[in-house]
């Protein structure tokens, strides 16, 4: 036989309290949920008077179902205590200084001009690279010329595929691009790469060695 002592704290205002001199009652509940599970084995229950619940019954029926409902709400209180001790985590918001570098590359088709900065091509420089997390900044460009436009943005450090909803948003130059409008994303060797075709973060029109601010948002 297990035995539980129901005594909630004195701010459960929402249950009426027993009438004066109400003894002490006990009852044997079988079966009753308690939280997100049931008990299968038979279940004491003891609700002293002191308690703001409904001790002081002549129906043991009535007694079982009061007892249930308060476990109830206790449970119900707990799980929202959790959700309030344990916030989501919110998105980290990064600052950052583009110097502007640029390089055409042509390979016997139409010439492609990537002005920005970028570990792989060698141009231009950020800082700082290091972002909230431990995740490292490793390009920003426009693409510009052949058959299109676009911008890049280009992270590393990751230890598995993100996805693209690690990113939120990357504004450079003013021009905000949003991982929700992301036209391709990819994930090789720990870095991930988002790429916004049809648009600039306009830094293509800068001058070689120009600032440009930048603000990334991300998990």
């Amino acid at each position: 036989m297990r035995s539980v002592t129901i005594a909630p704290p004195s701010w459960c205002h929402w249950l009426r309290a027993p009438k004066k001199g109400a003894e002490t009652r006990v009852y044997n509940v079988l079966p009753l949920s308690v939280g997100y599970g049931t008990l299968k084995a038979p279940l004491t229950v003891s609700v002293p008077n002191s308690t703001c619940c409904y001790a002081a019954r002549s129906h043991r029926k009535e007694a079982a179902m009061k007892t249930h409902y308060l476990l109830g709400r206790l449970s119900f209180l707990a799980l929202i205590w959790l959700l309030v001790a344990a916030p989501p985590a919110f998105a980290s918001t990064d600052n950052g200084t583009l110097t502007v570098g640029r390089t055409t590359v042509s390979c016997g088709g139409p010439t492609l001009t990537f002005s920005g900065y970028s570990v792989p091509l060698a141009i231009g420089s950020y800082s700082p690279t290091g972002l909230t997390g431990g995740k490292t900044v490793t390009g920003v460009w426009d693409l510009t010329g052949g058959c299109g436009t676009s911008s890049t943005l280009q992270v590393s450090g990751f230890s598995s595929n993100p996805g693209s909803s690690w990113l939120t948003s990357i504004t450079c130059n003013g021009v905000t691009n949003l991982a929700s409008a992301v036209s391709t994303f990819s994930y090789s060797g720990g870095g991930a790469s988002w790429t916004w075709n049809s648009t600039t973060f306009g830094i293509w029109a800068k001058s070689v060695g120009a600032n440009v601010s930048c603000t990334i948002v991300h998990s």
